[in-house]
């Protein structure tokens, strides 16, 4: 069976999967754009920092908040607003900055109000996508939008560094207006349905808290929860950590680094590749499970064996095992949670690693100031093994059951 939301003939996931990657190209754009122009016209990188700081705030505040909305509110509407709301934000930043110099504050106000409105559109997307397509078709439906994430990882500093460089830092921020505009205006033919809805009349404290009682009494889930948020803490800043291996054992520079991030990505890229064609896993969902041992392994080795090619190649199973890992994740959350509950799932997943990412990366610094880089990433990857292993034991039981998420075509489809 097609990709196809159901009652009506019309690829309307496509439509979306298309408009979120056009918008992840903007932000691309715009990410590049502003540390340009706000270095630029303060002339400290600190007030960059600021600027990244007050775009990411909103994902870690609001992120439960934006979950209850999605399970409350319209999810298409919440969809297309906030792709509105954040193509308004931008081009008011476009315009601001295209006529002068405007006051620093007005630049963070703006970027903390777009991070905001991206903020309730990310629960509402992942909600959404069970209840367009079938259950069977979760995995393929997720390694599109990661495919899709993939590609702007590679296309979007490329096109944002072109735009800055021919047209400026204004010109980028309009772009990125325009590419949310864009994006609303395909979401618009979409038809999703609604959630049935039991918890508008309850108090929002209380919906939160009923939505982390889903999270905590499903143990899969939990376990789940706990091992995406270690990914994030221990794996997230392998960029710091590999940059001092390229300086102190590599002897590589710049390119040596960007060799080794673009290896993991293009194993995140196979990955995507490879769901997308054999989205069924009968008899694979205990190996993909137990990836973030496989990670911890390969994080381990990179720390010990100080060889370039090495290095790469197990860069890229990193990222292959870690991309099928986190496709797999997307969707047992997406399948073991209710329809009415999903959006607030994701909104307490957004929202945990929206803040552990930036105190990932403050450790690790502090930790390769203390330590050296074979005693961190020993640390980091064996505590990733230990997760993997709790992990896949908690998930055995269900999945020696037959209820596993991955192959069950009734299980989970949403309203």
């Amino acid at each position: 069976m097609g990709l196809r939301w159901r009652g009506a003939g019309t690829t309307g996931f496509y439509l979306l999967w298309i408009g979120e990657t056009l918008s992840q190209v903007g932000d691309w754009i715009h990410y590049l754009a502003l540390i340009f122009y706000v270095t630029s016209v303060t002339r400290s990188m600190s007030g960059a920092g600021m600027a990244l700081l007050f775009s990411a705030i909103p994902s870690t505040i609001l992120g439960p908040f934006a979950g209850v909305v999605a399970d409350r509110w319209d999810r298409k509407a919440l969809i297309v607003a906030s792709n509105v709301l954040s193509g308004v934000f931008a081009l008011t930043l476009g315009f601001l900055t295209f006529h002068g110099a405007p006051p620093m504050y007005q630049v963070y106000v703006l970027v903390f109000l777009l991070g905001a409105a991206r903020a309730f559109f990310r629960p509402a997307l992942s909600a959404c996508i069970p209840s367009l397509i079938p259950v069977n078709q979760l995995n393929k439906a997720n390694s599109l939008l990661r495919f899709g994430s993939s590609i702007t990882e590679i296309a979007g500093p490329v096109a944002g560094g072109t735009v800055i460089l021919l047209l400026g830092a204004p010109a980028s921020f309009l772009a990125n207006g325009v590419s949310f505009l864009i994006a609303s205006a395909m979401e618009i033919w979409v038809a999703i349905p609604r959630v049935s809805n039991t918890s508008s009349s309850k108090p929002v404290l209380q919906d939160l808290a009923d939505g982390w009682r889903c999270v905590r009494k499903n143990a899969t889930l939990a376990k789940v929860f706990s091992v995406m948020a270690m990914l994030v803490f221990f794996a997230q800043p392998m960029a710091i950590v590999l940059k001092t291996l390229t300086d102190g054992y590599y002897h590589a520079g710049s390119l040596g680094l960007g060799l080794l991030v673009a290896a993991s990505a293009t194993g995140t890229l196979v990955a995507t590749i490879y769901l997308i064609a054999k989205p069924d896993l009968p008899g694979w969902p205990g190996l993909f499970l137990g990836f973030p041992v496989v990670s911890g392994i390969a994080i381990i080795l990179i720390g010990w064996i100080h060889s370039f090619p090495v290095a790469l190649a197990l860069m890229f199973v990193e990222g292959l095992v870690g991309g099928l890992g986190e496709i797999v994740f997307a969707t047992m959350i997406q399948t073991m949670s209710p329809d009415e509950m999903r959006g607030k799932v994701f909104g307490f997943f957004a929202s945990i690693t929206a803040a552990l990412a930036p105190l990932a990366y403050a450790v690790a610094g502090v930790a390769l100031d203390k330590a050296s880089v074979e005693v961190v990433l020993t640390v980091s990857g064996l505590a990733l093994v230990a997760g993997g292993v709790v992990l896949v034991q908690g998930a055995l039981p269900t999945l020696k059951a037959g209820k596993t998420p991955l192959t069950d075509t009734d299980a989970g489809r949403g309203a």
